[in-house]
């Protein structure tokens, strides 16, 4: 039953389909047209900031630990408390380096008071992820669906009664919205931490020094790759605010807008990933096969994504114009190139949960330099010429990069047959879906209509290029049914 997992996927999407887009449309975009762009925007500067900080406070301990349970569930009840002393030291030092940073970037003492909200609540959010990276390690998938919903409904409970009670609207600031943030994050935690100490049993909180020396070392490569990712996925936005001055802040915010719209998706990816890693890392240690698990789970998430792509590509205009009161076409062209972003992301996902599980640290740790620079070339160039829709150009450039590179290394490492040929089926599904998508964009439906209409009809085309399989989808859920 632990080890299923197109039934856990199956479940763990439903439950984030229904919870993760309230709250990103009916919350997150709520505020951030409540307080405007300029504010958010700063938000979003200092938000960034924090995860590019993140890899202090993680030190790839989630991948590593997740990894190892899922090889050794034993190691749970000797990892616990010492991956939690190692976790309180690396807290501390992260609120100290991030807020040294923000003082010597020169960030006034308004933006300060939010940082320092933010860091709070970055700590709650890493306490939650190692809480379930030990839930994912022993492939408990139903209880860790269960968790990843958790913060985001207590959130939407909490935020939502400001938004959206009159009485309260008025009282709304960004200051409420990281305190309600803070309360769900510290909730979501103690259940999270009650849940793992229910599986590890009783535990002895013996400290060893020498085994967090060792966890330490060990979770360095994890750590090197988690800063170097976070930098080139995440850095756009931060350096949108400090590099354009006065239009910084609302050009930031405008970037927001469309990037909202991308994690939401991205989460579907997301989710592959955090079911994938530890299936994978069962599989090598019995020495089976992962191909036709890789091929699957790809096929089928780009088969889910590359339709949501399409759509949101020939509709754009009219998506931002529904989602935020300060639209215009700008936003749209943003969010056009932003949206792309999302099916190389999809491959990363996929191709970097293999190798992770398979301890291909080195490689992954060059491909993220590379995207790193890479990313960090294209922005400064862009952003100064193009400002936000600069950063959206370079984001583009180096997740395609990143995502050959990560394909590339996987295929030389696993021999895996017919990439050319999913490459060109994947190309020709894009390419059919957009002229869909485009010609039922000029009919009169209404766009809400016609954007679902071509989202079901390329799903449908994917089957009909032979991408997914009524029939494969079927054995594939009877295999884990007996």
């Amino acid at each position: 039953m632990a080890q299923r997992f197109l039934s856990n996927l199956t479940l763990l999407l439903i439950l984030n389909l229904l919870i993760k887009p309230i709250w990103i449309f009916a919350i997150d975009r709520n505020v951030q047209n409540l307080v405007g762009a300029e504010t958010y925007g700063l938000y979003f500067a200092l938000f960034n900031l924090c995860l590019l900080f993140n890899i202090v406070l993680e030190m790839g301990l989630n991948n590593f630990n997740n990894r190892s349970i899922a090889q050794e569930p034993a190691l749970l009840k000797s990892y616990l408390p010492n991956f939690l002393v190692l976790k309180s030291g690396l807290s501390l030092l992260f609120g100290i380096s991030i807020l040294l940073c923000a003082f010597l970037i020169g960030y006034n003492s308004y933006a300060f008071y939010l940082l320092s909200l933010l860091v709070i609540n970055q700590i709650l959010i890493s306490l939650i992820q190692f809480f379930r990276s030990n839930i994912a390690g022993l492939q408990l998938f139903r209880t860790d669906a269960l968790l990843s919903i958790c913060d985001k409904s207590l959130l939407i409970l909490f935020a939502g009664s400001f938004l959206f009670i009159p009485s309260l609207r008025s009282m709304f600031t960004i200051e409420i919205f990281l305190f309600t943030q803070m309360a769900a994050y510290a909730l979501t935690a103690i259940i999270a931490g009650m849940m793992v100490l229910k599986q590890s049993g009783r535990i002895s909180f013996n400290i060893d020094l020498e085994l967090i020396k060792k966890l330490f070392r060990s979770t360095l490569p994890y750590a090197l790759l988690g800063l170097l990712m976070s930098l080139y996925y995440r850095m756009d936005g931060l350096m949108i605010e400090r590099l354009l001055g006065d239009e910084g802040a609302k050009e930031s915010g405008i970037y927001a807008a469309g990037f909202r719209v991308l994690d939401a998706f991205n989460m579907i990816a997301f989710l592959f990933a955090s079911i994938l890693l530890p299936r994978f890392a069962r599989l090598l240690k019995e020495n089976t096969s992962i191909q036709k698990l890789l091929k699957r789970s790809r096929d089928l998430l780009l088969a889910l994504l590359i339709p949501v792509v399409v759509s949101c590509l020939v509709f754009r205009h009219e998506i931002m114009q529904v989602l935020y009161t300060e639209y215009t076409s700008y936003y749209a062209e943003i969010f056009g190139i932003l949206i792309c972003t999302l099916l190389p992301v999809a491959m990363v996902y996929i191709y970097g949960s293999l190798l992770t599980a398979d301890g291909k640290l080195r490689q992954l740790n060059i491909i993220a330099i590379a995207g790193v620079l890479i990313n960090l070339i294209l922005n400064v160039v862009l952003i100064l010429k193009m400002k936000a829709l600069g950063a959206a150009i370079a984001t583009l450039i180096t997740q395609i990069i990143v995502a050959i590179l990560h394909v590339w290394v996987a295929n030389r490492q696993y021999q895996i047959s017919n990439t050319i040929k999913a490459v060109f089926c994947f190309v020709l599904l894009f390419l059919v879906g957009w002229m869909f998508s485009y010609l039922i964009s000029q009919s009169s439906l209404p766009y809400i209509l016609s954007f679902f209409i071509s989202g079901i009809t390329i799903f449908g085309a994917a089957f009909a290029l032979d991408i997914v399989r009524y029939e494969d989808l079927k054995a594939w859920w009877k295999e884990e049914q007996d």
